[in-house]
């Protein structure tokens, strides 16, 4: 738009122009003052109405200041539930450890209460025998042997309940273990690369749980038994921003029940008139996990492995220059690449001085090795099938000791002629040792433009004798003619 409101002012100009020059000076005059004006004009209203580049890239740079604030913002959030979580972990375990000690401060107390009873009826009961008859002394004797007899059964039977107790332990201890390993796998398939494409298989949504949940269990016995720490229930609290809570939640809540069939834990999503940011979930350590797993990942990269099954990200790392290939005119180039193949791509933030640059691939499995392919052919060869369609590639053998003829001064040579051809021509670096150059576009236009590179690569041609008639004319001519031909040495 701000290209047309330009050449109107232009034309507009240049009408005038000519009109003032055939009025006041000479019918004659008015087309060479009808161009001035005109190109007058041009200029002067570049000033007055700014292109649409200009818009186009302070919208991008907005959106990368935003995306920017946003990653530090998680990155904050993220930190500080890392230590809630750590205190949290080190109050549960100070309180274990507290219950432990006065556990056995109490057992250690009955056992000596036990055996200061046991000492004081051995005595009276030796005390009694003494003042008793020789039978009535046997019979003692007798049921004191019955007595001991019992109590030795008493001390088998506790040693039984003692060996009893230490099984049920180490079936415990076997059981917490094996549930480690299980939150150890599940772990490891939410944090799976793109290499490894896992899938987890949807379980059963978990009931809502008490957050303090008991670390015993009664049986139908009666019998108590410690739950593993894996299992017991524990709910956190996550804080997302309110406006991502409907991607949370998803159409009609399907989202958020495929988040809670998939992880087995139950999420609890604020009302909307409370606008509060803060996400409960419920359920054991590697159920929880797995949903704020997801959650997080939907938020930061709109997809996550419990609700986009088959979604998948990949990363390329290229050259900070190189962002502007993929880029194109107007994002147009990028635009066609992810309309293409169905798929979306970040590109790092805008004016980073980092020394290389992430680009960011998300969708399908086949999609995004397409869109990741069509990206290194754009970065190599300046195009691509998807982006150019019909384009071609030459290579050219071209010294490099001779690229200062094809560069030109202020590298108007180049330009001149990837304009004449539309074509790009791409030269070796610095530091390369390739002895080719590379020229990319219609098949017509690479013609053109490789005839053209050639032609700087041949000889001069001599310049021809002056022939005797033509010196035999006047001195002047003569004199004008021999200066011309030393400056064109000079040159």
């Amino acid at each position: 738009m701000g290209l047309l409101v330009n050449a109107a002012i232009a034309a507009l100009s240049g009408s005038v122009g000519a009109i003032l020059a055939a009025t006041v000076i000479s019918p004659a005059m008015s087309i060479p003052f009808g161009l001035l004006f005109g190109v007058l004009g041009f200029f002067l209203s570049k000033q007055l109405v700014p292109m649409e580049s200009s818009v186009v890239e302070d919208d991008y740079e907005a959106r990368q200041q935003k995306k920017e604030q946003r990653k530090q913002k998680q990155a904050e959030r993220a930190k500080r539930e890392r230590e809630q979580a750590e205190i949290e972990a080190q109050q549960a375990a100070d309180q274990k450890a507290a219950e432990k000690a006065l556990k056995k401060k109490k057992q250690l107390a009955a056992k000596k209460k036990a055996a200061v009873e046991s000492e004081s009826e051995e005595e009276e009961e030796e005390v009694d025998t003494k003042k008793l008859s020789k039978s009535a002394q046997k019979k003692a004797k007798a049921a004191a042997k019955a007595k001991a007899a019992a109590v030795e059964q008493g001390k088998l039977t506790d040693a039984q309940k003692k060996k009893e107790k230490e099984k049920a332990k180490a079936k415990a201890k076997a059981e917490a273990d094996k549930a480690a390993k299980a939150e150890a796998k599940l772990r490891a398939a939410v944090a799976a690369d793109t290499e490894g494409w896992n899938t987890i298989e949807s379980t059963k949504p978990a009931k809502k749980q008490v957050v303090a949940a008991p670390s015993v269990s009664t049986t139908k016995a009666g019998k108590q038994s410690e739950v593993p720490s894996s299992e017991r229930p524990l709910t956190i609290e996550i804080v997302v921003p309110t406006k991502q809570h409907a991607l949370i939640i998803g159409p009609k809540g399907a989202t958020l029940q495929q988040i809670q069939s998939g992880s087995g834990a139950v999420v609890d999503m604020p009302k909307r008139e409370t606008a509060s940011s803060k996400i409960n979930i419920t359920g054991t350590p590697a159920q929880v996990a797995l949903a704020k797993n997801a959650i997080e990942s939907l938020v930061d990269r709109g997809f996550s492995n419990l609700t986009h099954p088959g979604i998948l990200s990949d990363d390329l790392t290229v050259d900070p220059k190189q962002v502007g290939v993929i880029l194109g005119k107007n994002a147009s180039t990028l635009k066609t690449i992810q309309q293409k193949t169905n798929t979306r791509i970040n590109l790092p933030d805008k004016g980073s001085s980092a020394k290389t640059a992430k680009i960011t691939i998300v969708g399908e499995k086949d999609a995004v090795k397409l869109a990741k392919a069509t990206l290194k052919q754009l970065l190599s060869d300046g195009f691509s099938p998807l982006t150019h369609d019909g384009y071609v590639k030459v290579d050219i053998v071209y010294p490099k000791e001779k690229l200062g003829l094809l560069i030109g001064p202020n590298g108007q040579t180049i330009k001149s002629i990837q304009g004449n051809t539309k074509t790009r021509i791409n030269i070796p670096d610095k530091n390369s040792t390739s002895q080719y150059v590379s020229v990319v576009g219609l098949p017509a236009g690479v013609t053109q433009a490789e005839k053209e590179i050639l032609r700087l690569l041949e000889p001069p041609a001599p310049i021809p004798d002056p022939e005797e008639e033509d010196l035999a004319t006047t001195d002047a001519w003569g004199q004008q003619h021999t200066a011309q031909g030393e400056d064109a040495l000079w040159e």
